[in-house]
């Protein structure tokens, strides 16, 4: 039993130094930094929306028209249901490392009675990336 405990005892720093390392290396791939290319997968005209905020936001990516030439891609979709009370929309964003497959960034919006639907998911999908990435550079 108290062998065990002592093999146990050595492996543990080993195992630590492999997860900080598997650590490190998921979050290389999953940071956005500023000057990045990305792809927005066309969807139902959401791309130019989402276009749209990202370049109005000043959003430091450069969008490519080639998933071929991104580091990241951006695929989502928004649906808007029309009811007797009034208008409720979803939307789900994800951003995506185009050569490990990893979720870099998701944003998710619920909401009831919109007035700009589907634009105003998109400039709040563009400013919360924004921040995301500021954030993620000063850590």
């Amino acid at each position: 039993m108290l062998t065990l405990a002592i093999g146990l005892g050595m492996l543990l720093p080993f195992a630590a130094i492999a997860l900080g390392s598997q650590t490190a290396e998921a979050e290389q791939n999953t940071r956005i930094q500023a000057g990045s290319t990305v792809f927005i997968q066309p969807t139902d005209g959401l791309e130019t929306l989402l276009k749209t905020a990202m370049l109005r936001s000043k959003v430091a990516l450069v969008i490519v028209s080639d998933r071929r030439e991104a580091a990241f891609e951006i695929t989502g979709y928004a649906t808007v249901l029309l009811g007797e009370t009034g208008s409720e929309e979803h939307m789900n964003v994800a951003v995506k490392n185009t050569q490990t497959g990893e979720l870099a960034f998701s944003y998710f919006q619920d909401i009831q009675n919109s007035k700009r639907g589907r634009q105003s998911g998109a400039e709040s999908f563009a400013k919360q990336l924004k921040a995301r990435m500021q954030h993620s550079t000063t850590n």
